[in-house]
C-alpha cells in the first residue's frame, strides 16, 4: 500500500486485509477517523511512519502474521487512543 493511500479518507469504516500486503506506506491510513478495527491477515515486512495514526477511533488492532514487521519511523498507531492490539503468530 503506497504512501498517503487513503490519508484522511472520511468514509472508510473497516479495514482488512488479505495475504497480498507486504507494506503499508508512510501516512498511508493517517486521519482515516470512522475505522474502529484493522485486521491484517499478511505477512507485513514494512509499516512506514505514522501509517496508522490519526485514527481516533481506532479499537482494535489484529495482525495474523508469522513475524513482526519493521518500522520506516515514529508513531505508526495512533496516540491519541486507547486500543487492543493483538499479534497472532502460527
Amino acid at each position: 500500500i503506497k504512501d498517503y493511500a487513503i490519508y484522511g479518507n472520511k468514509f472508510l469504516e473497516y479495514i482488512e486485509m488479505s495475504t497480498a500486503v507486504e507494506t503499508i506506506g508512510m501516512r498511508s491510513f493517517n486521519g482515516v477517523n470512522k475505522v474502529r478495527s484493522i485486521t491484517i491477515e499478511s505477512i507485513l515486512t514494512t509499516l512506514g511512519e505514522e501509517a496508522f495514526n490519526g485514527m481516533s477511533e481506532l479499537k482494535t488492532f489484529v495482525y495474523t502474521g508469522s513475524t513482526l514487521p519493521t518500522t520506516t519511523g515514529n508513531n505508526v498507531f495512533p496516540t491519541n487512543s486507547i486500543f487492543v492490539f493483538s499479534f497472532v503468530f502460527f
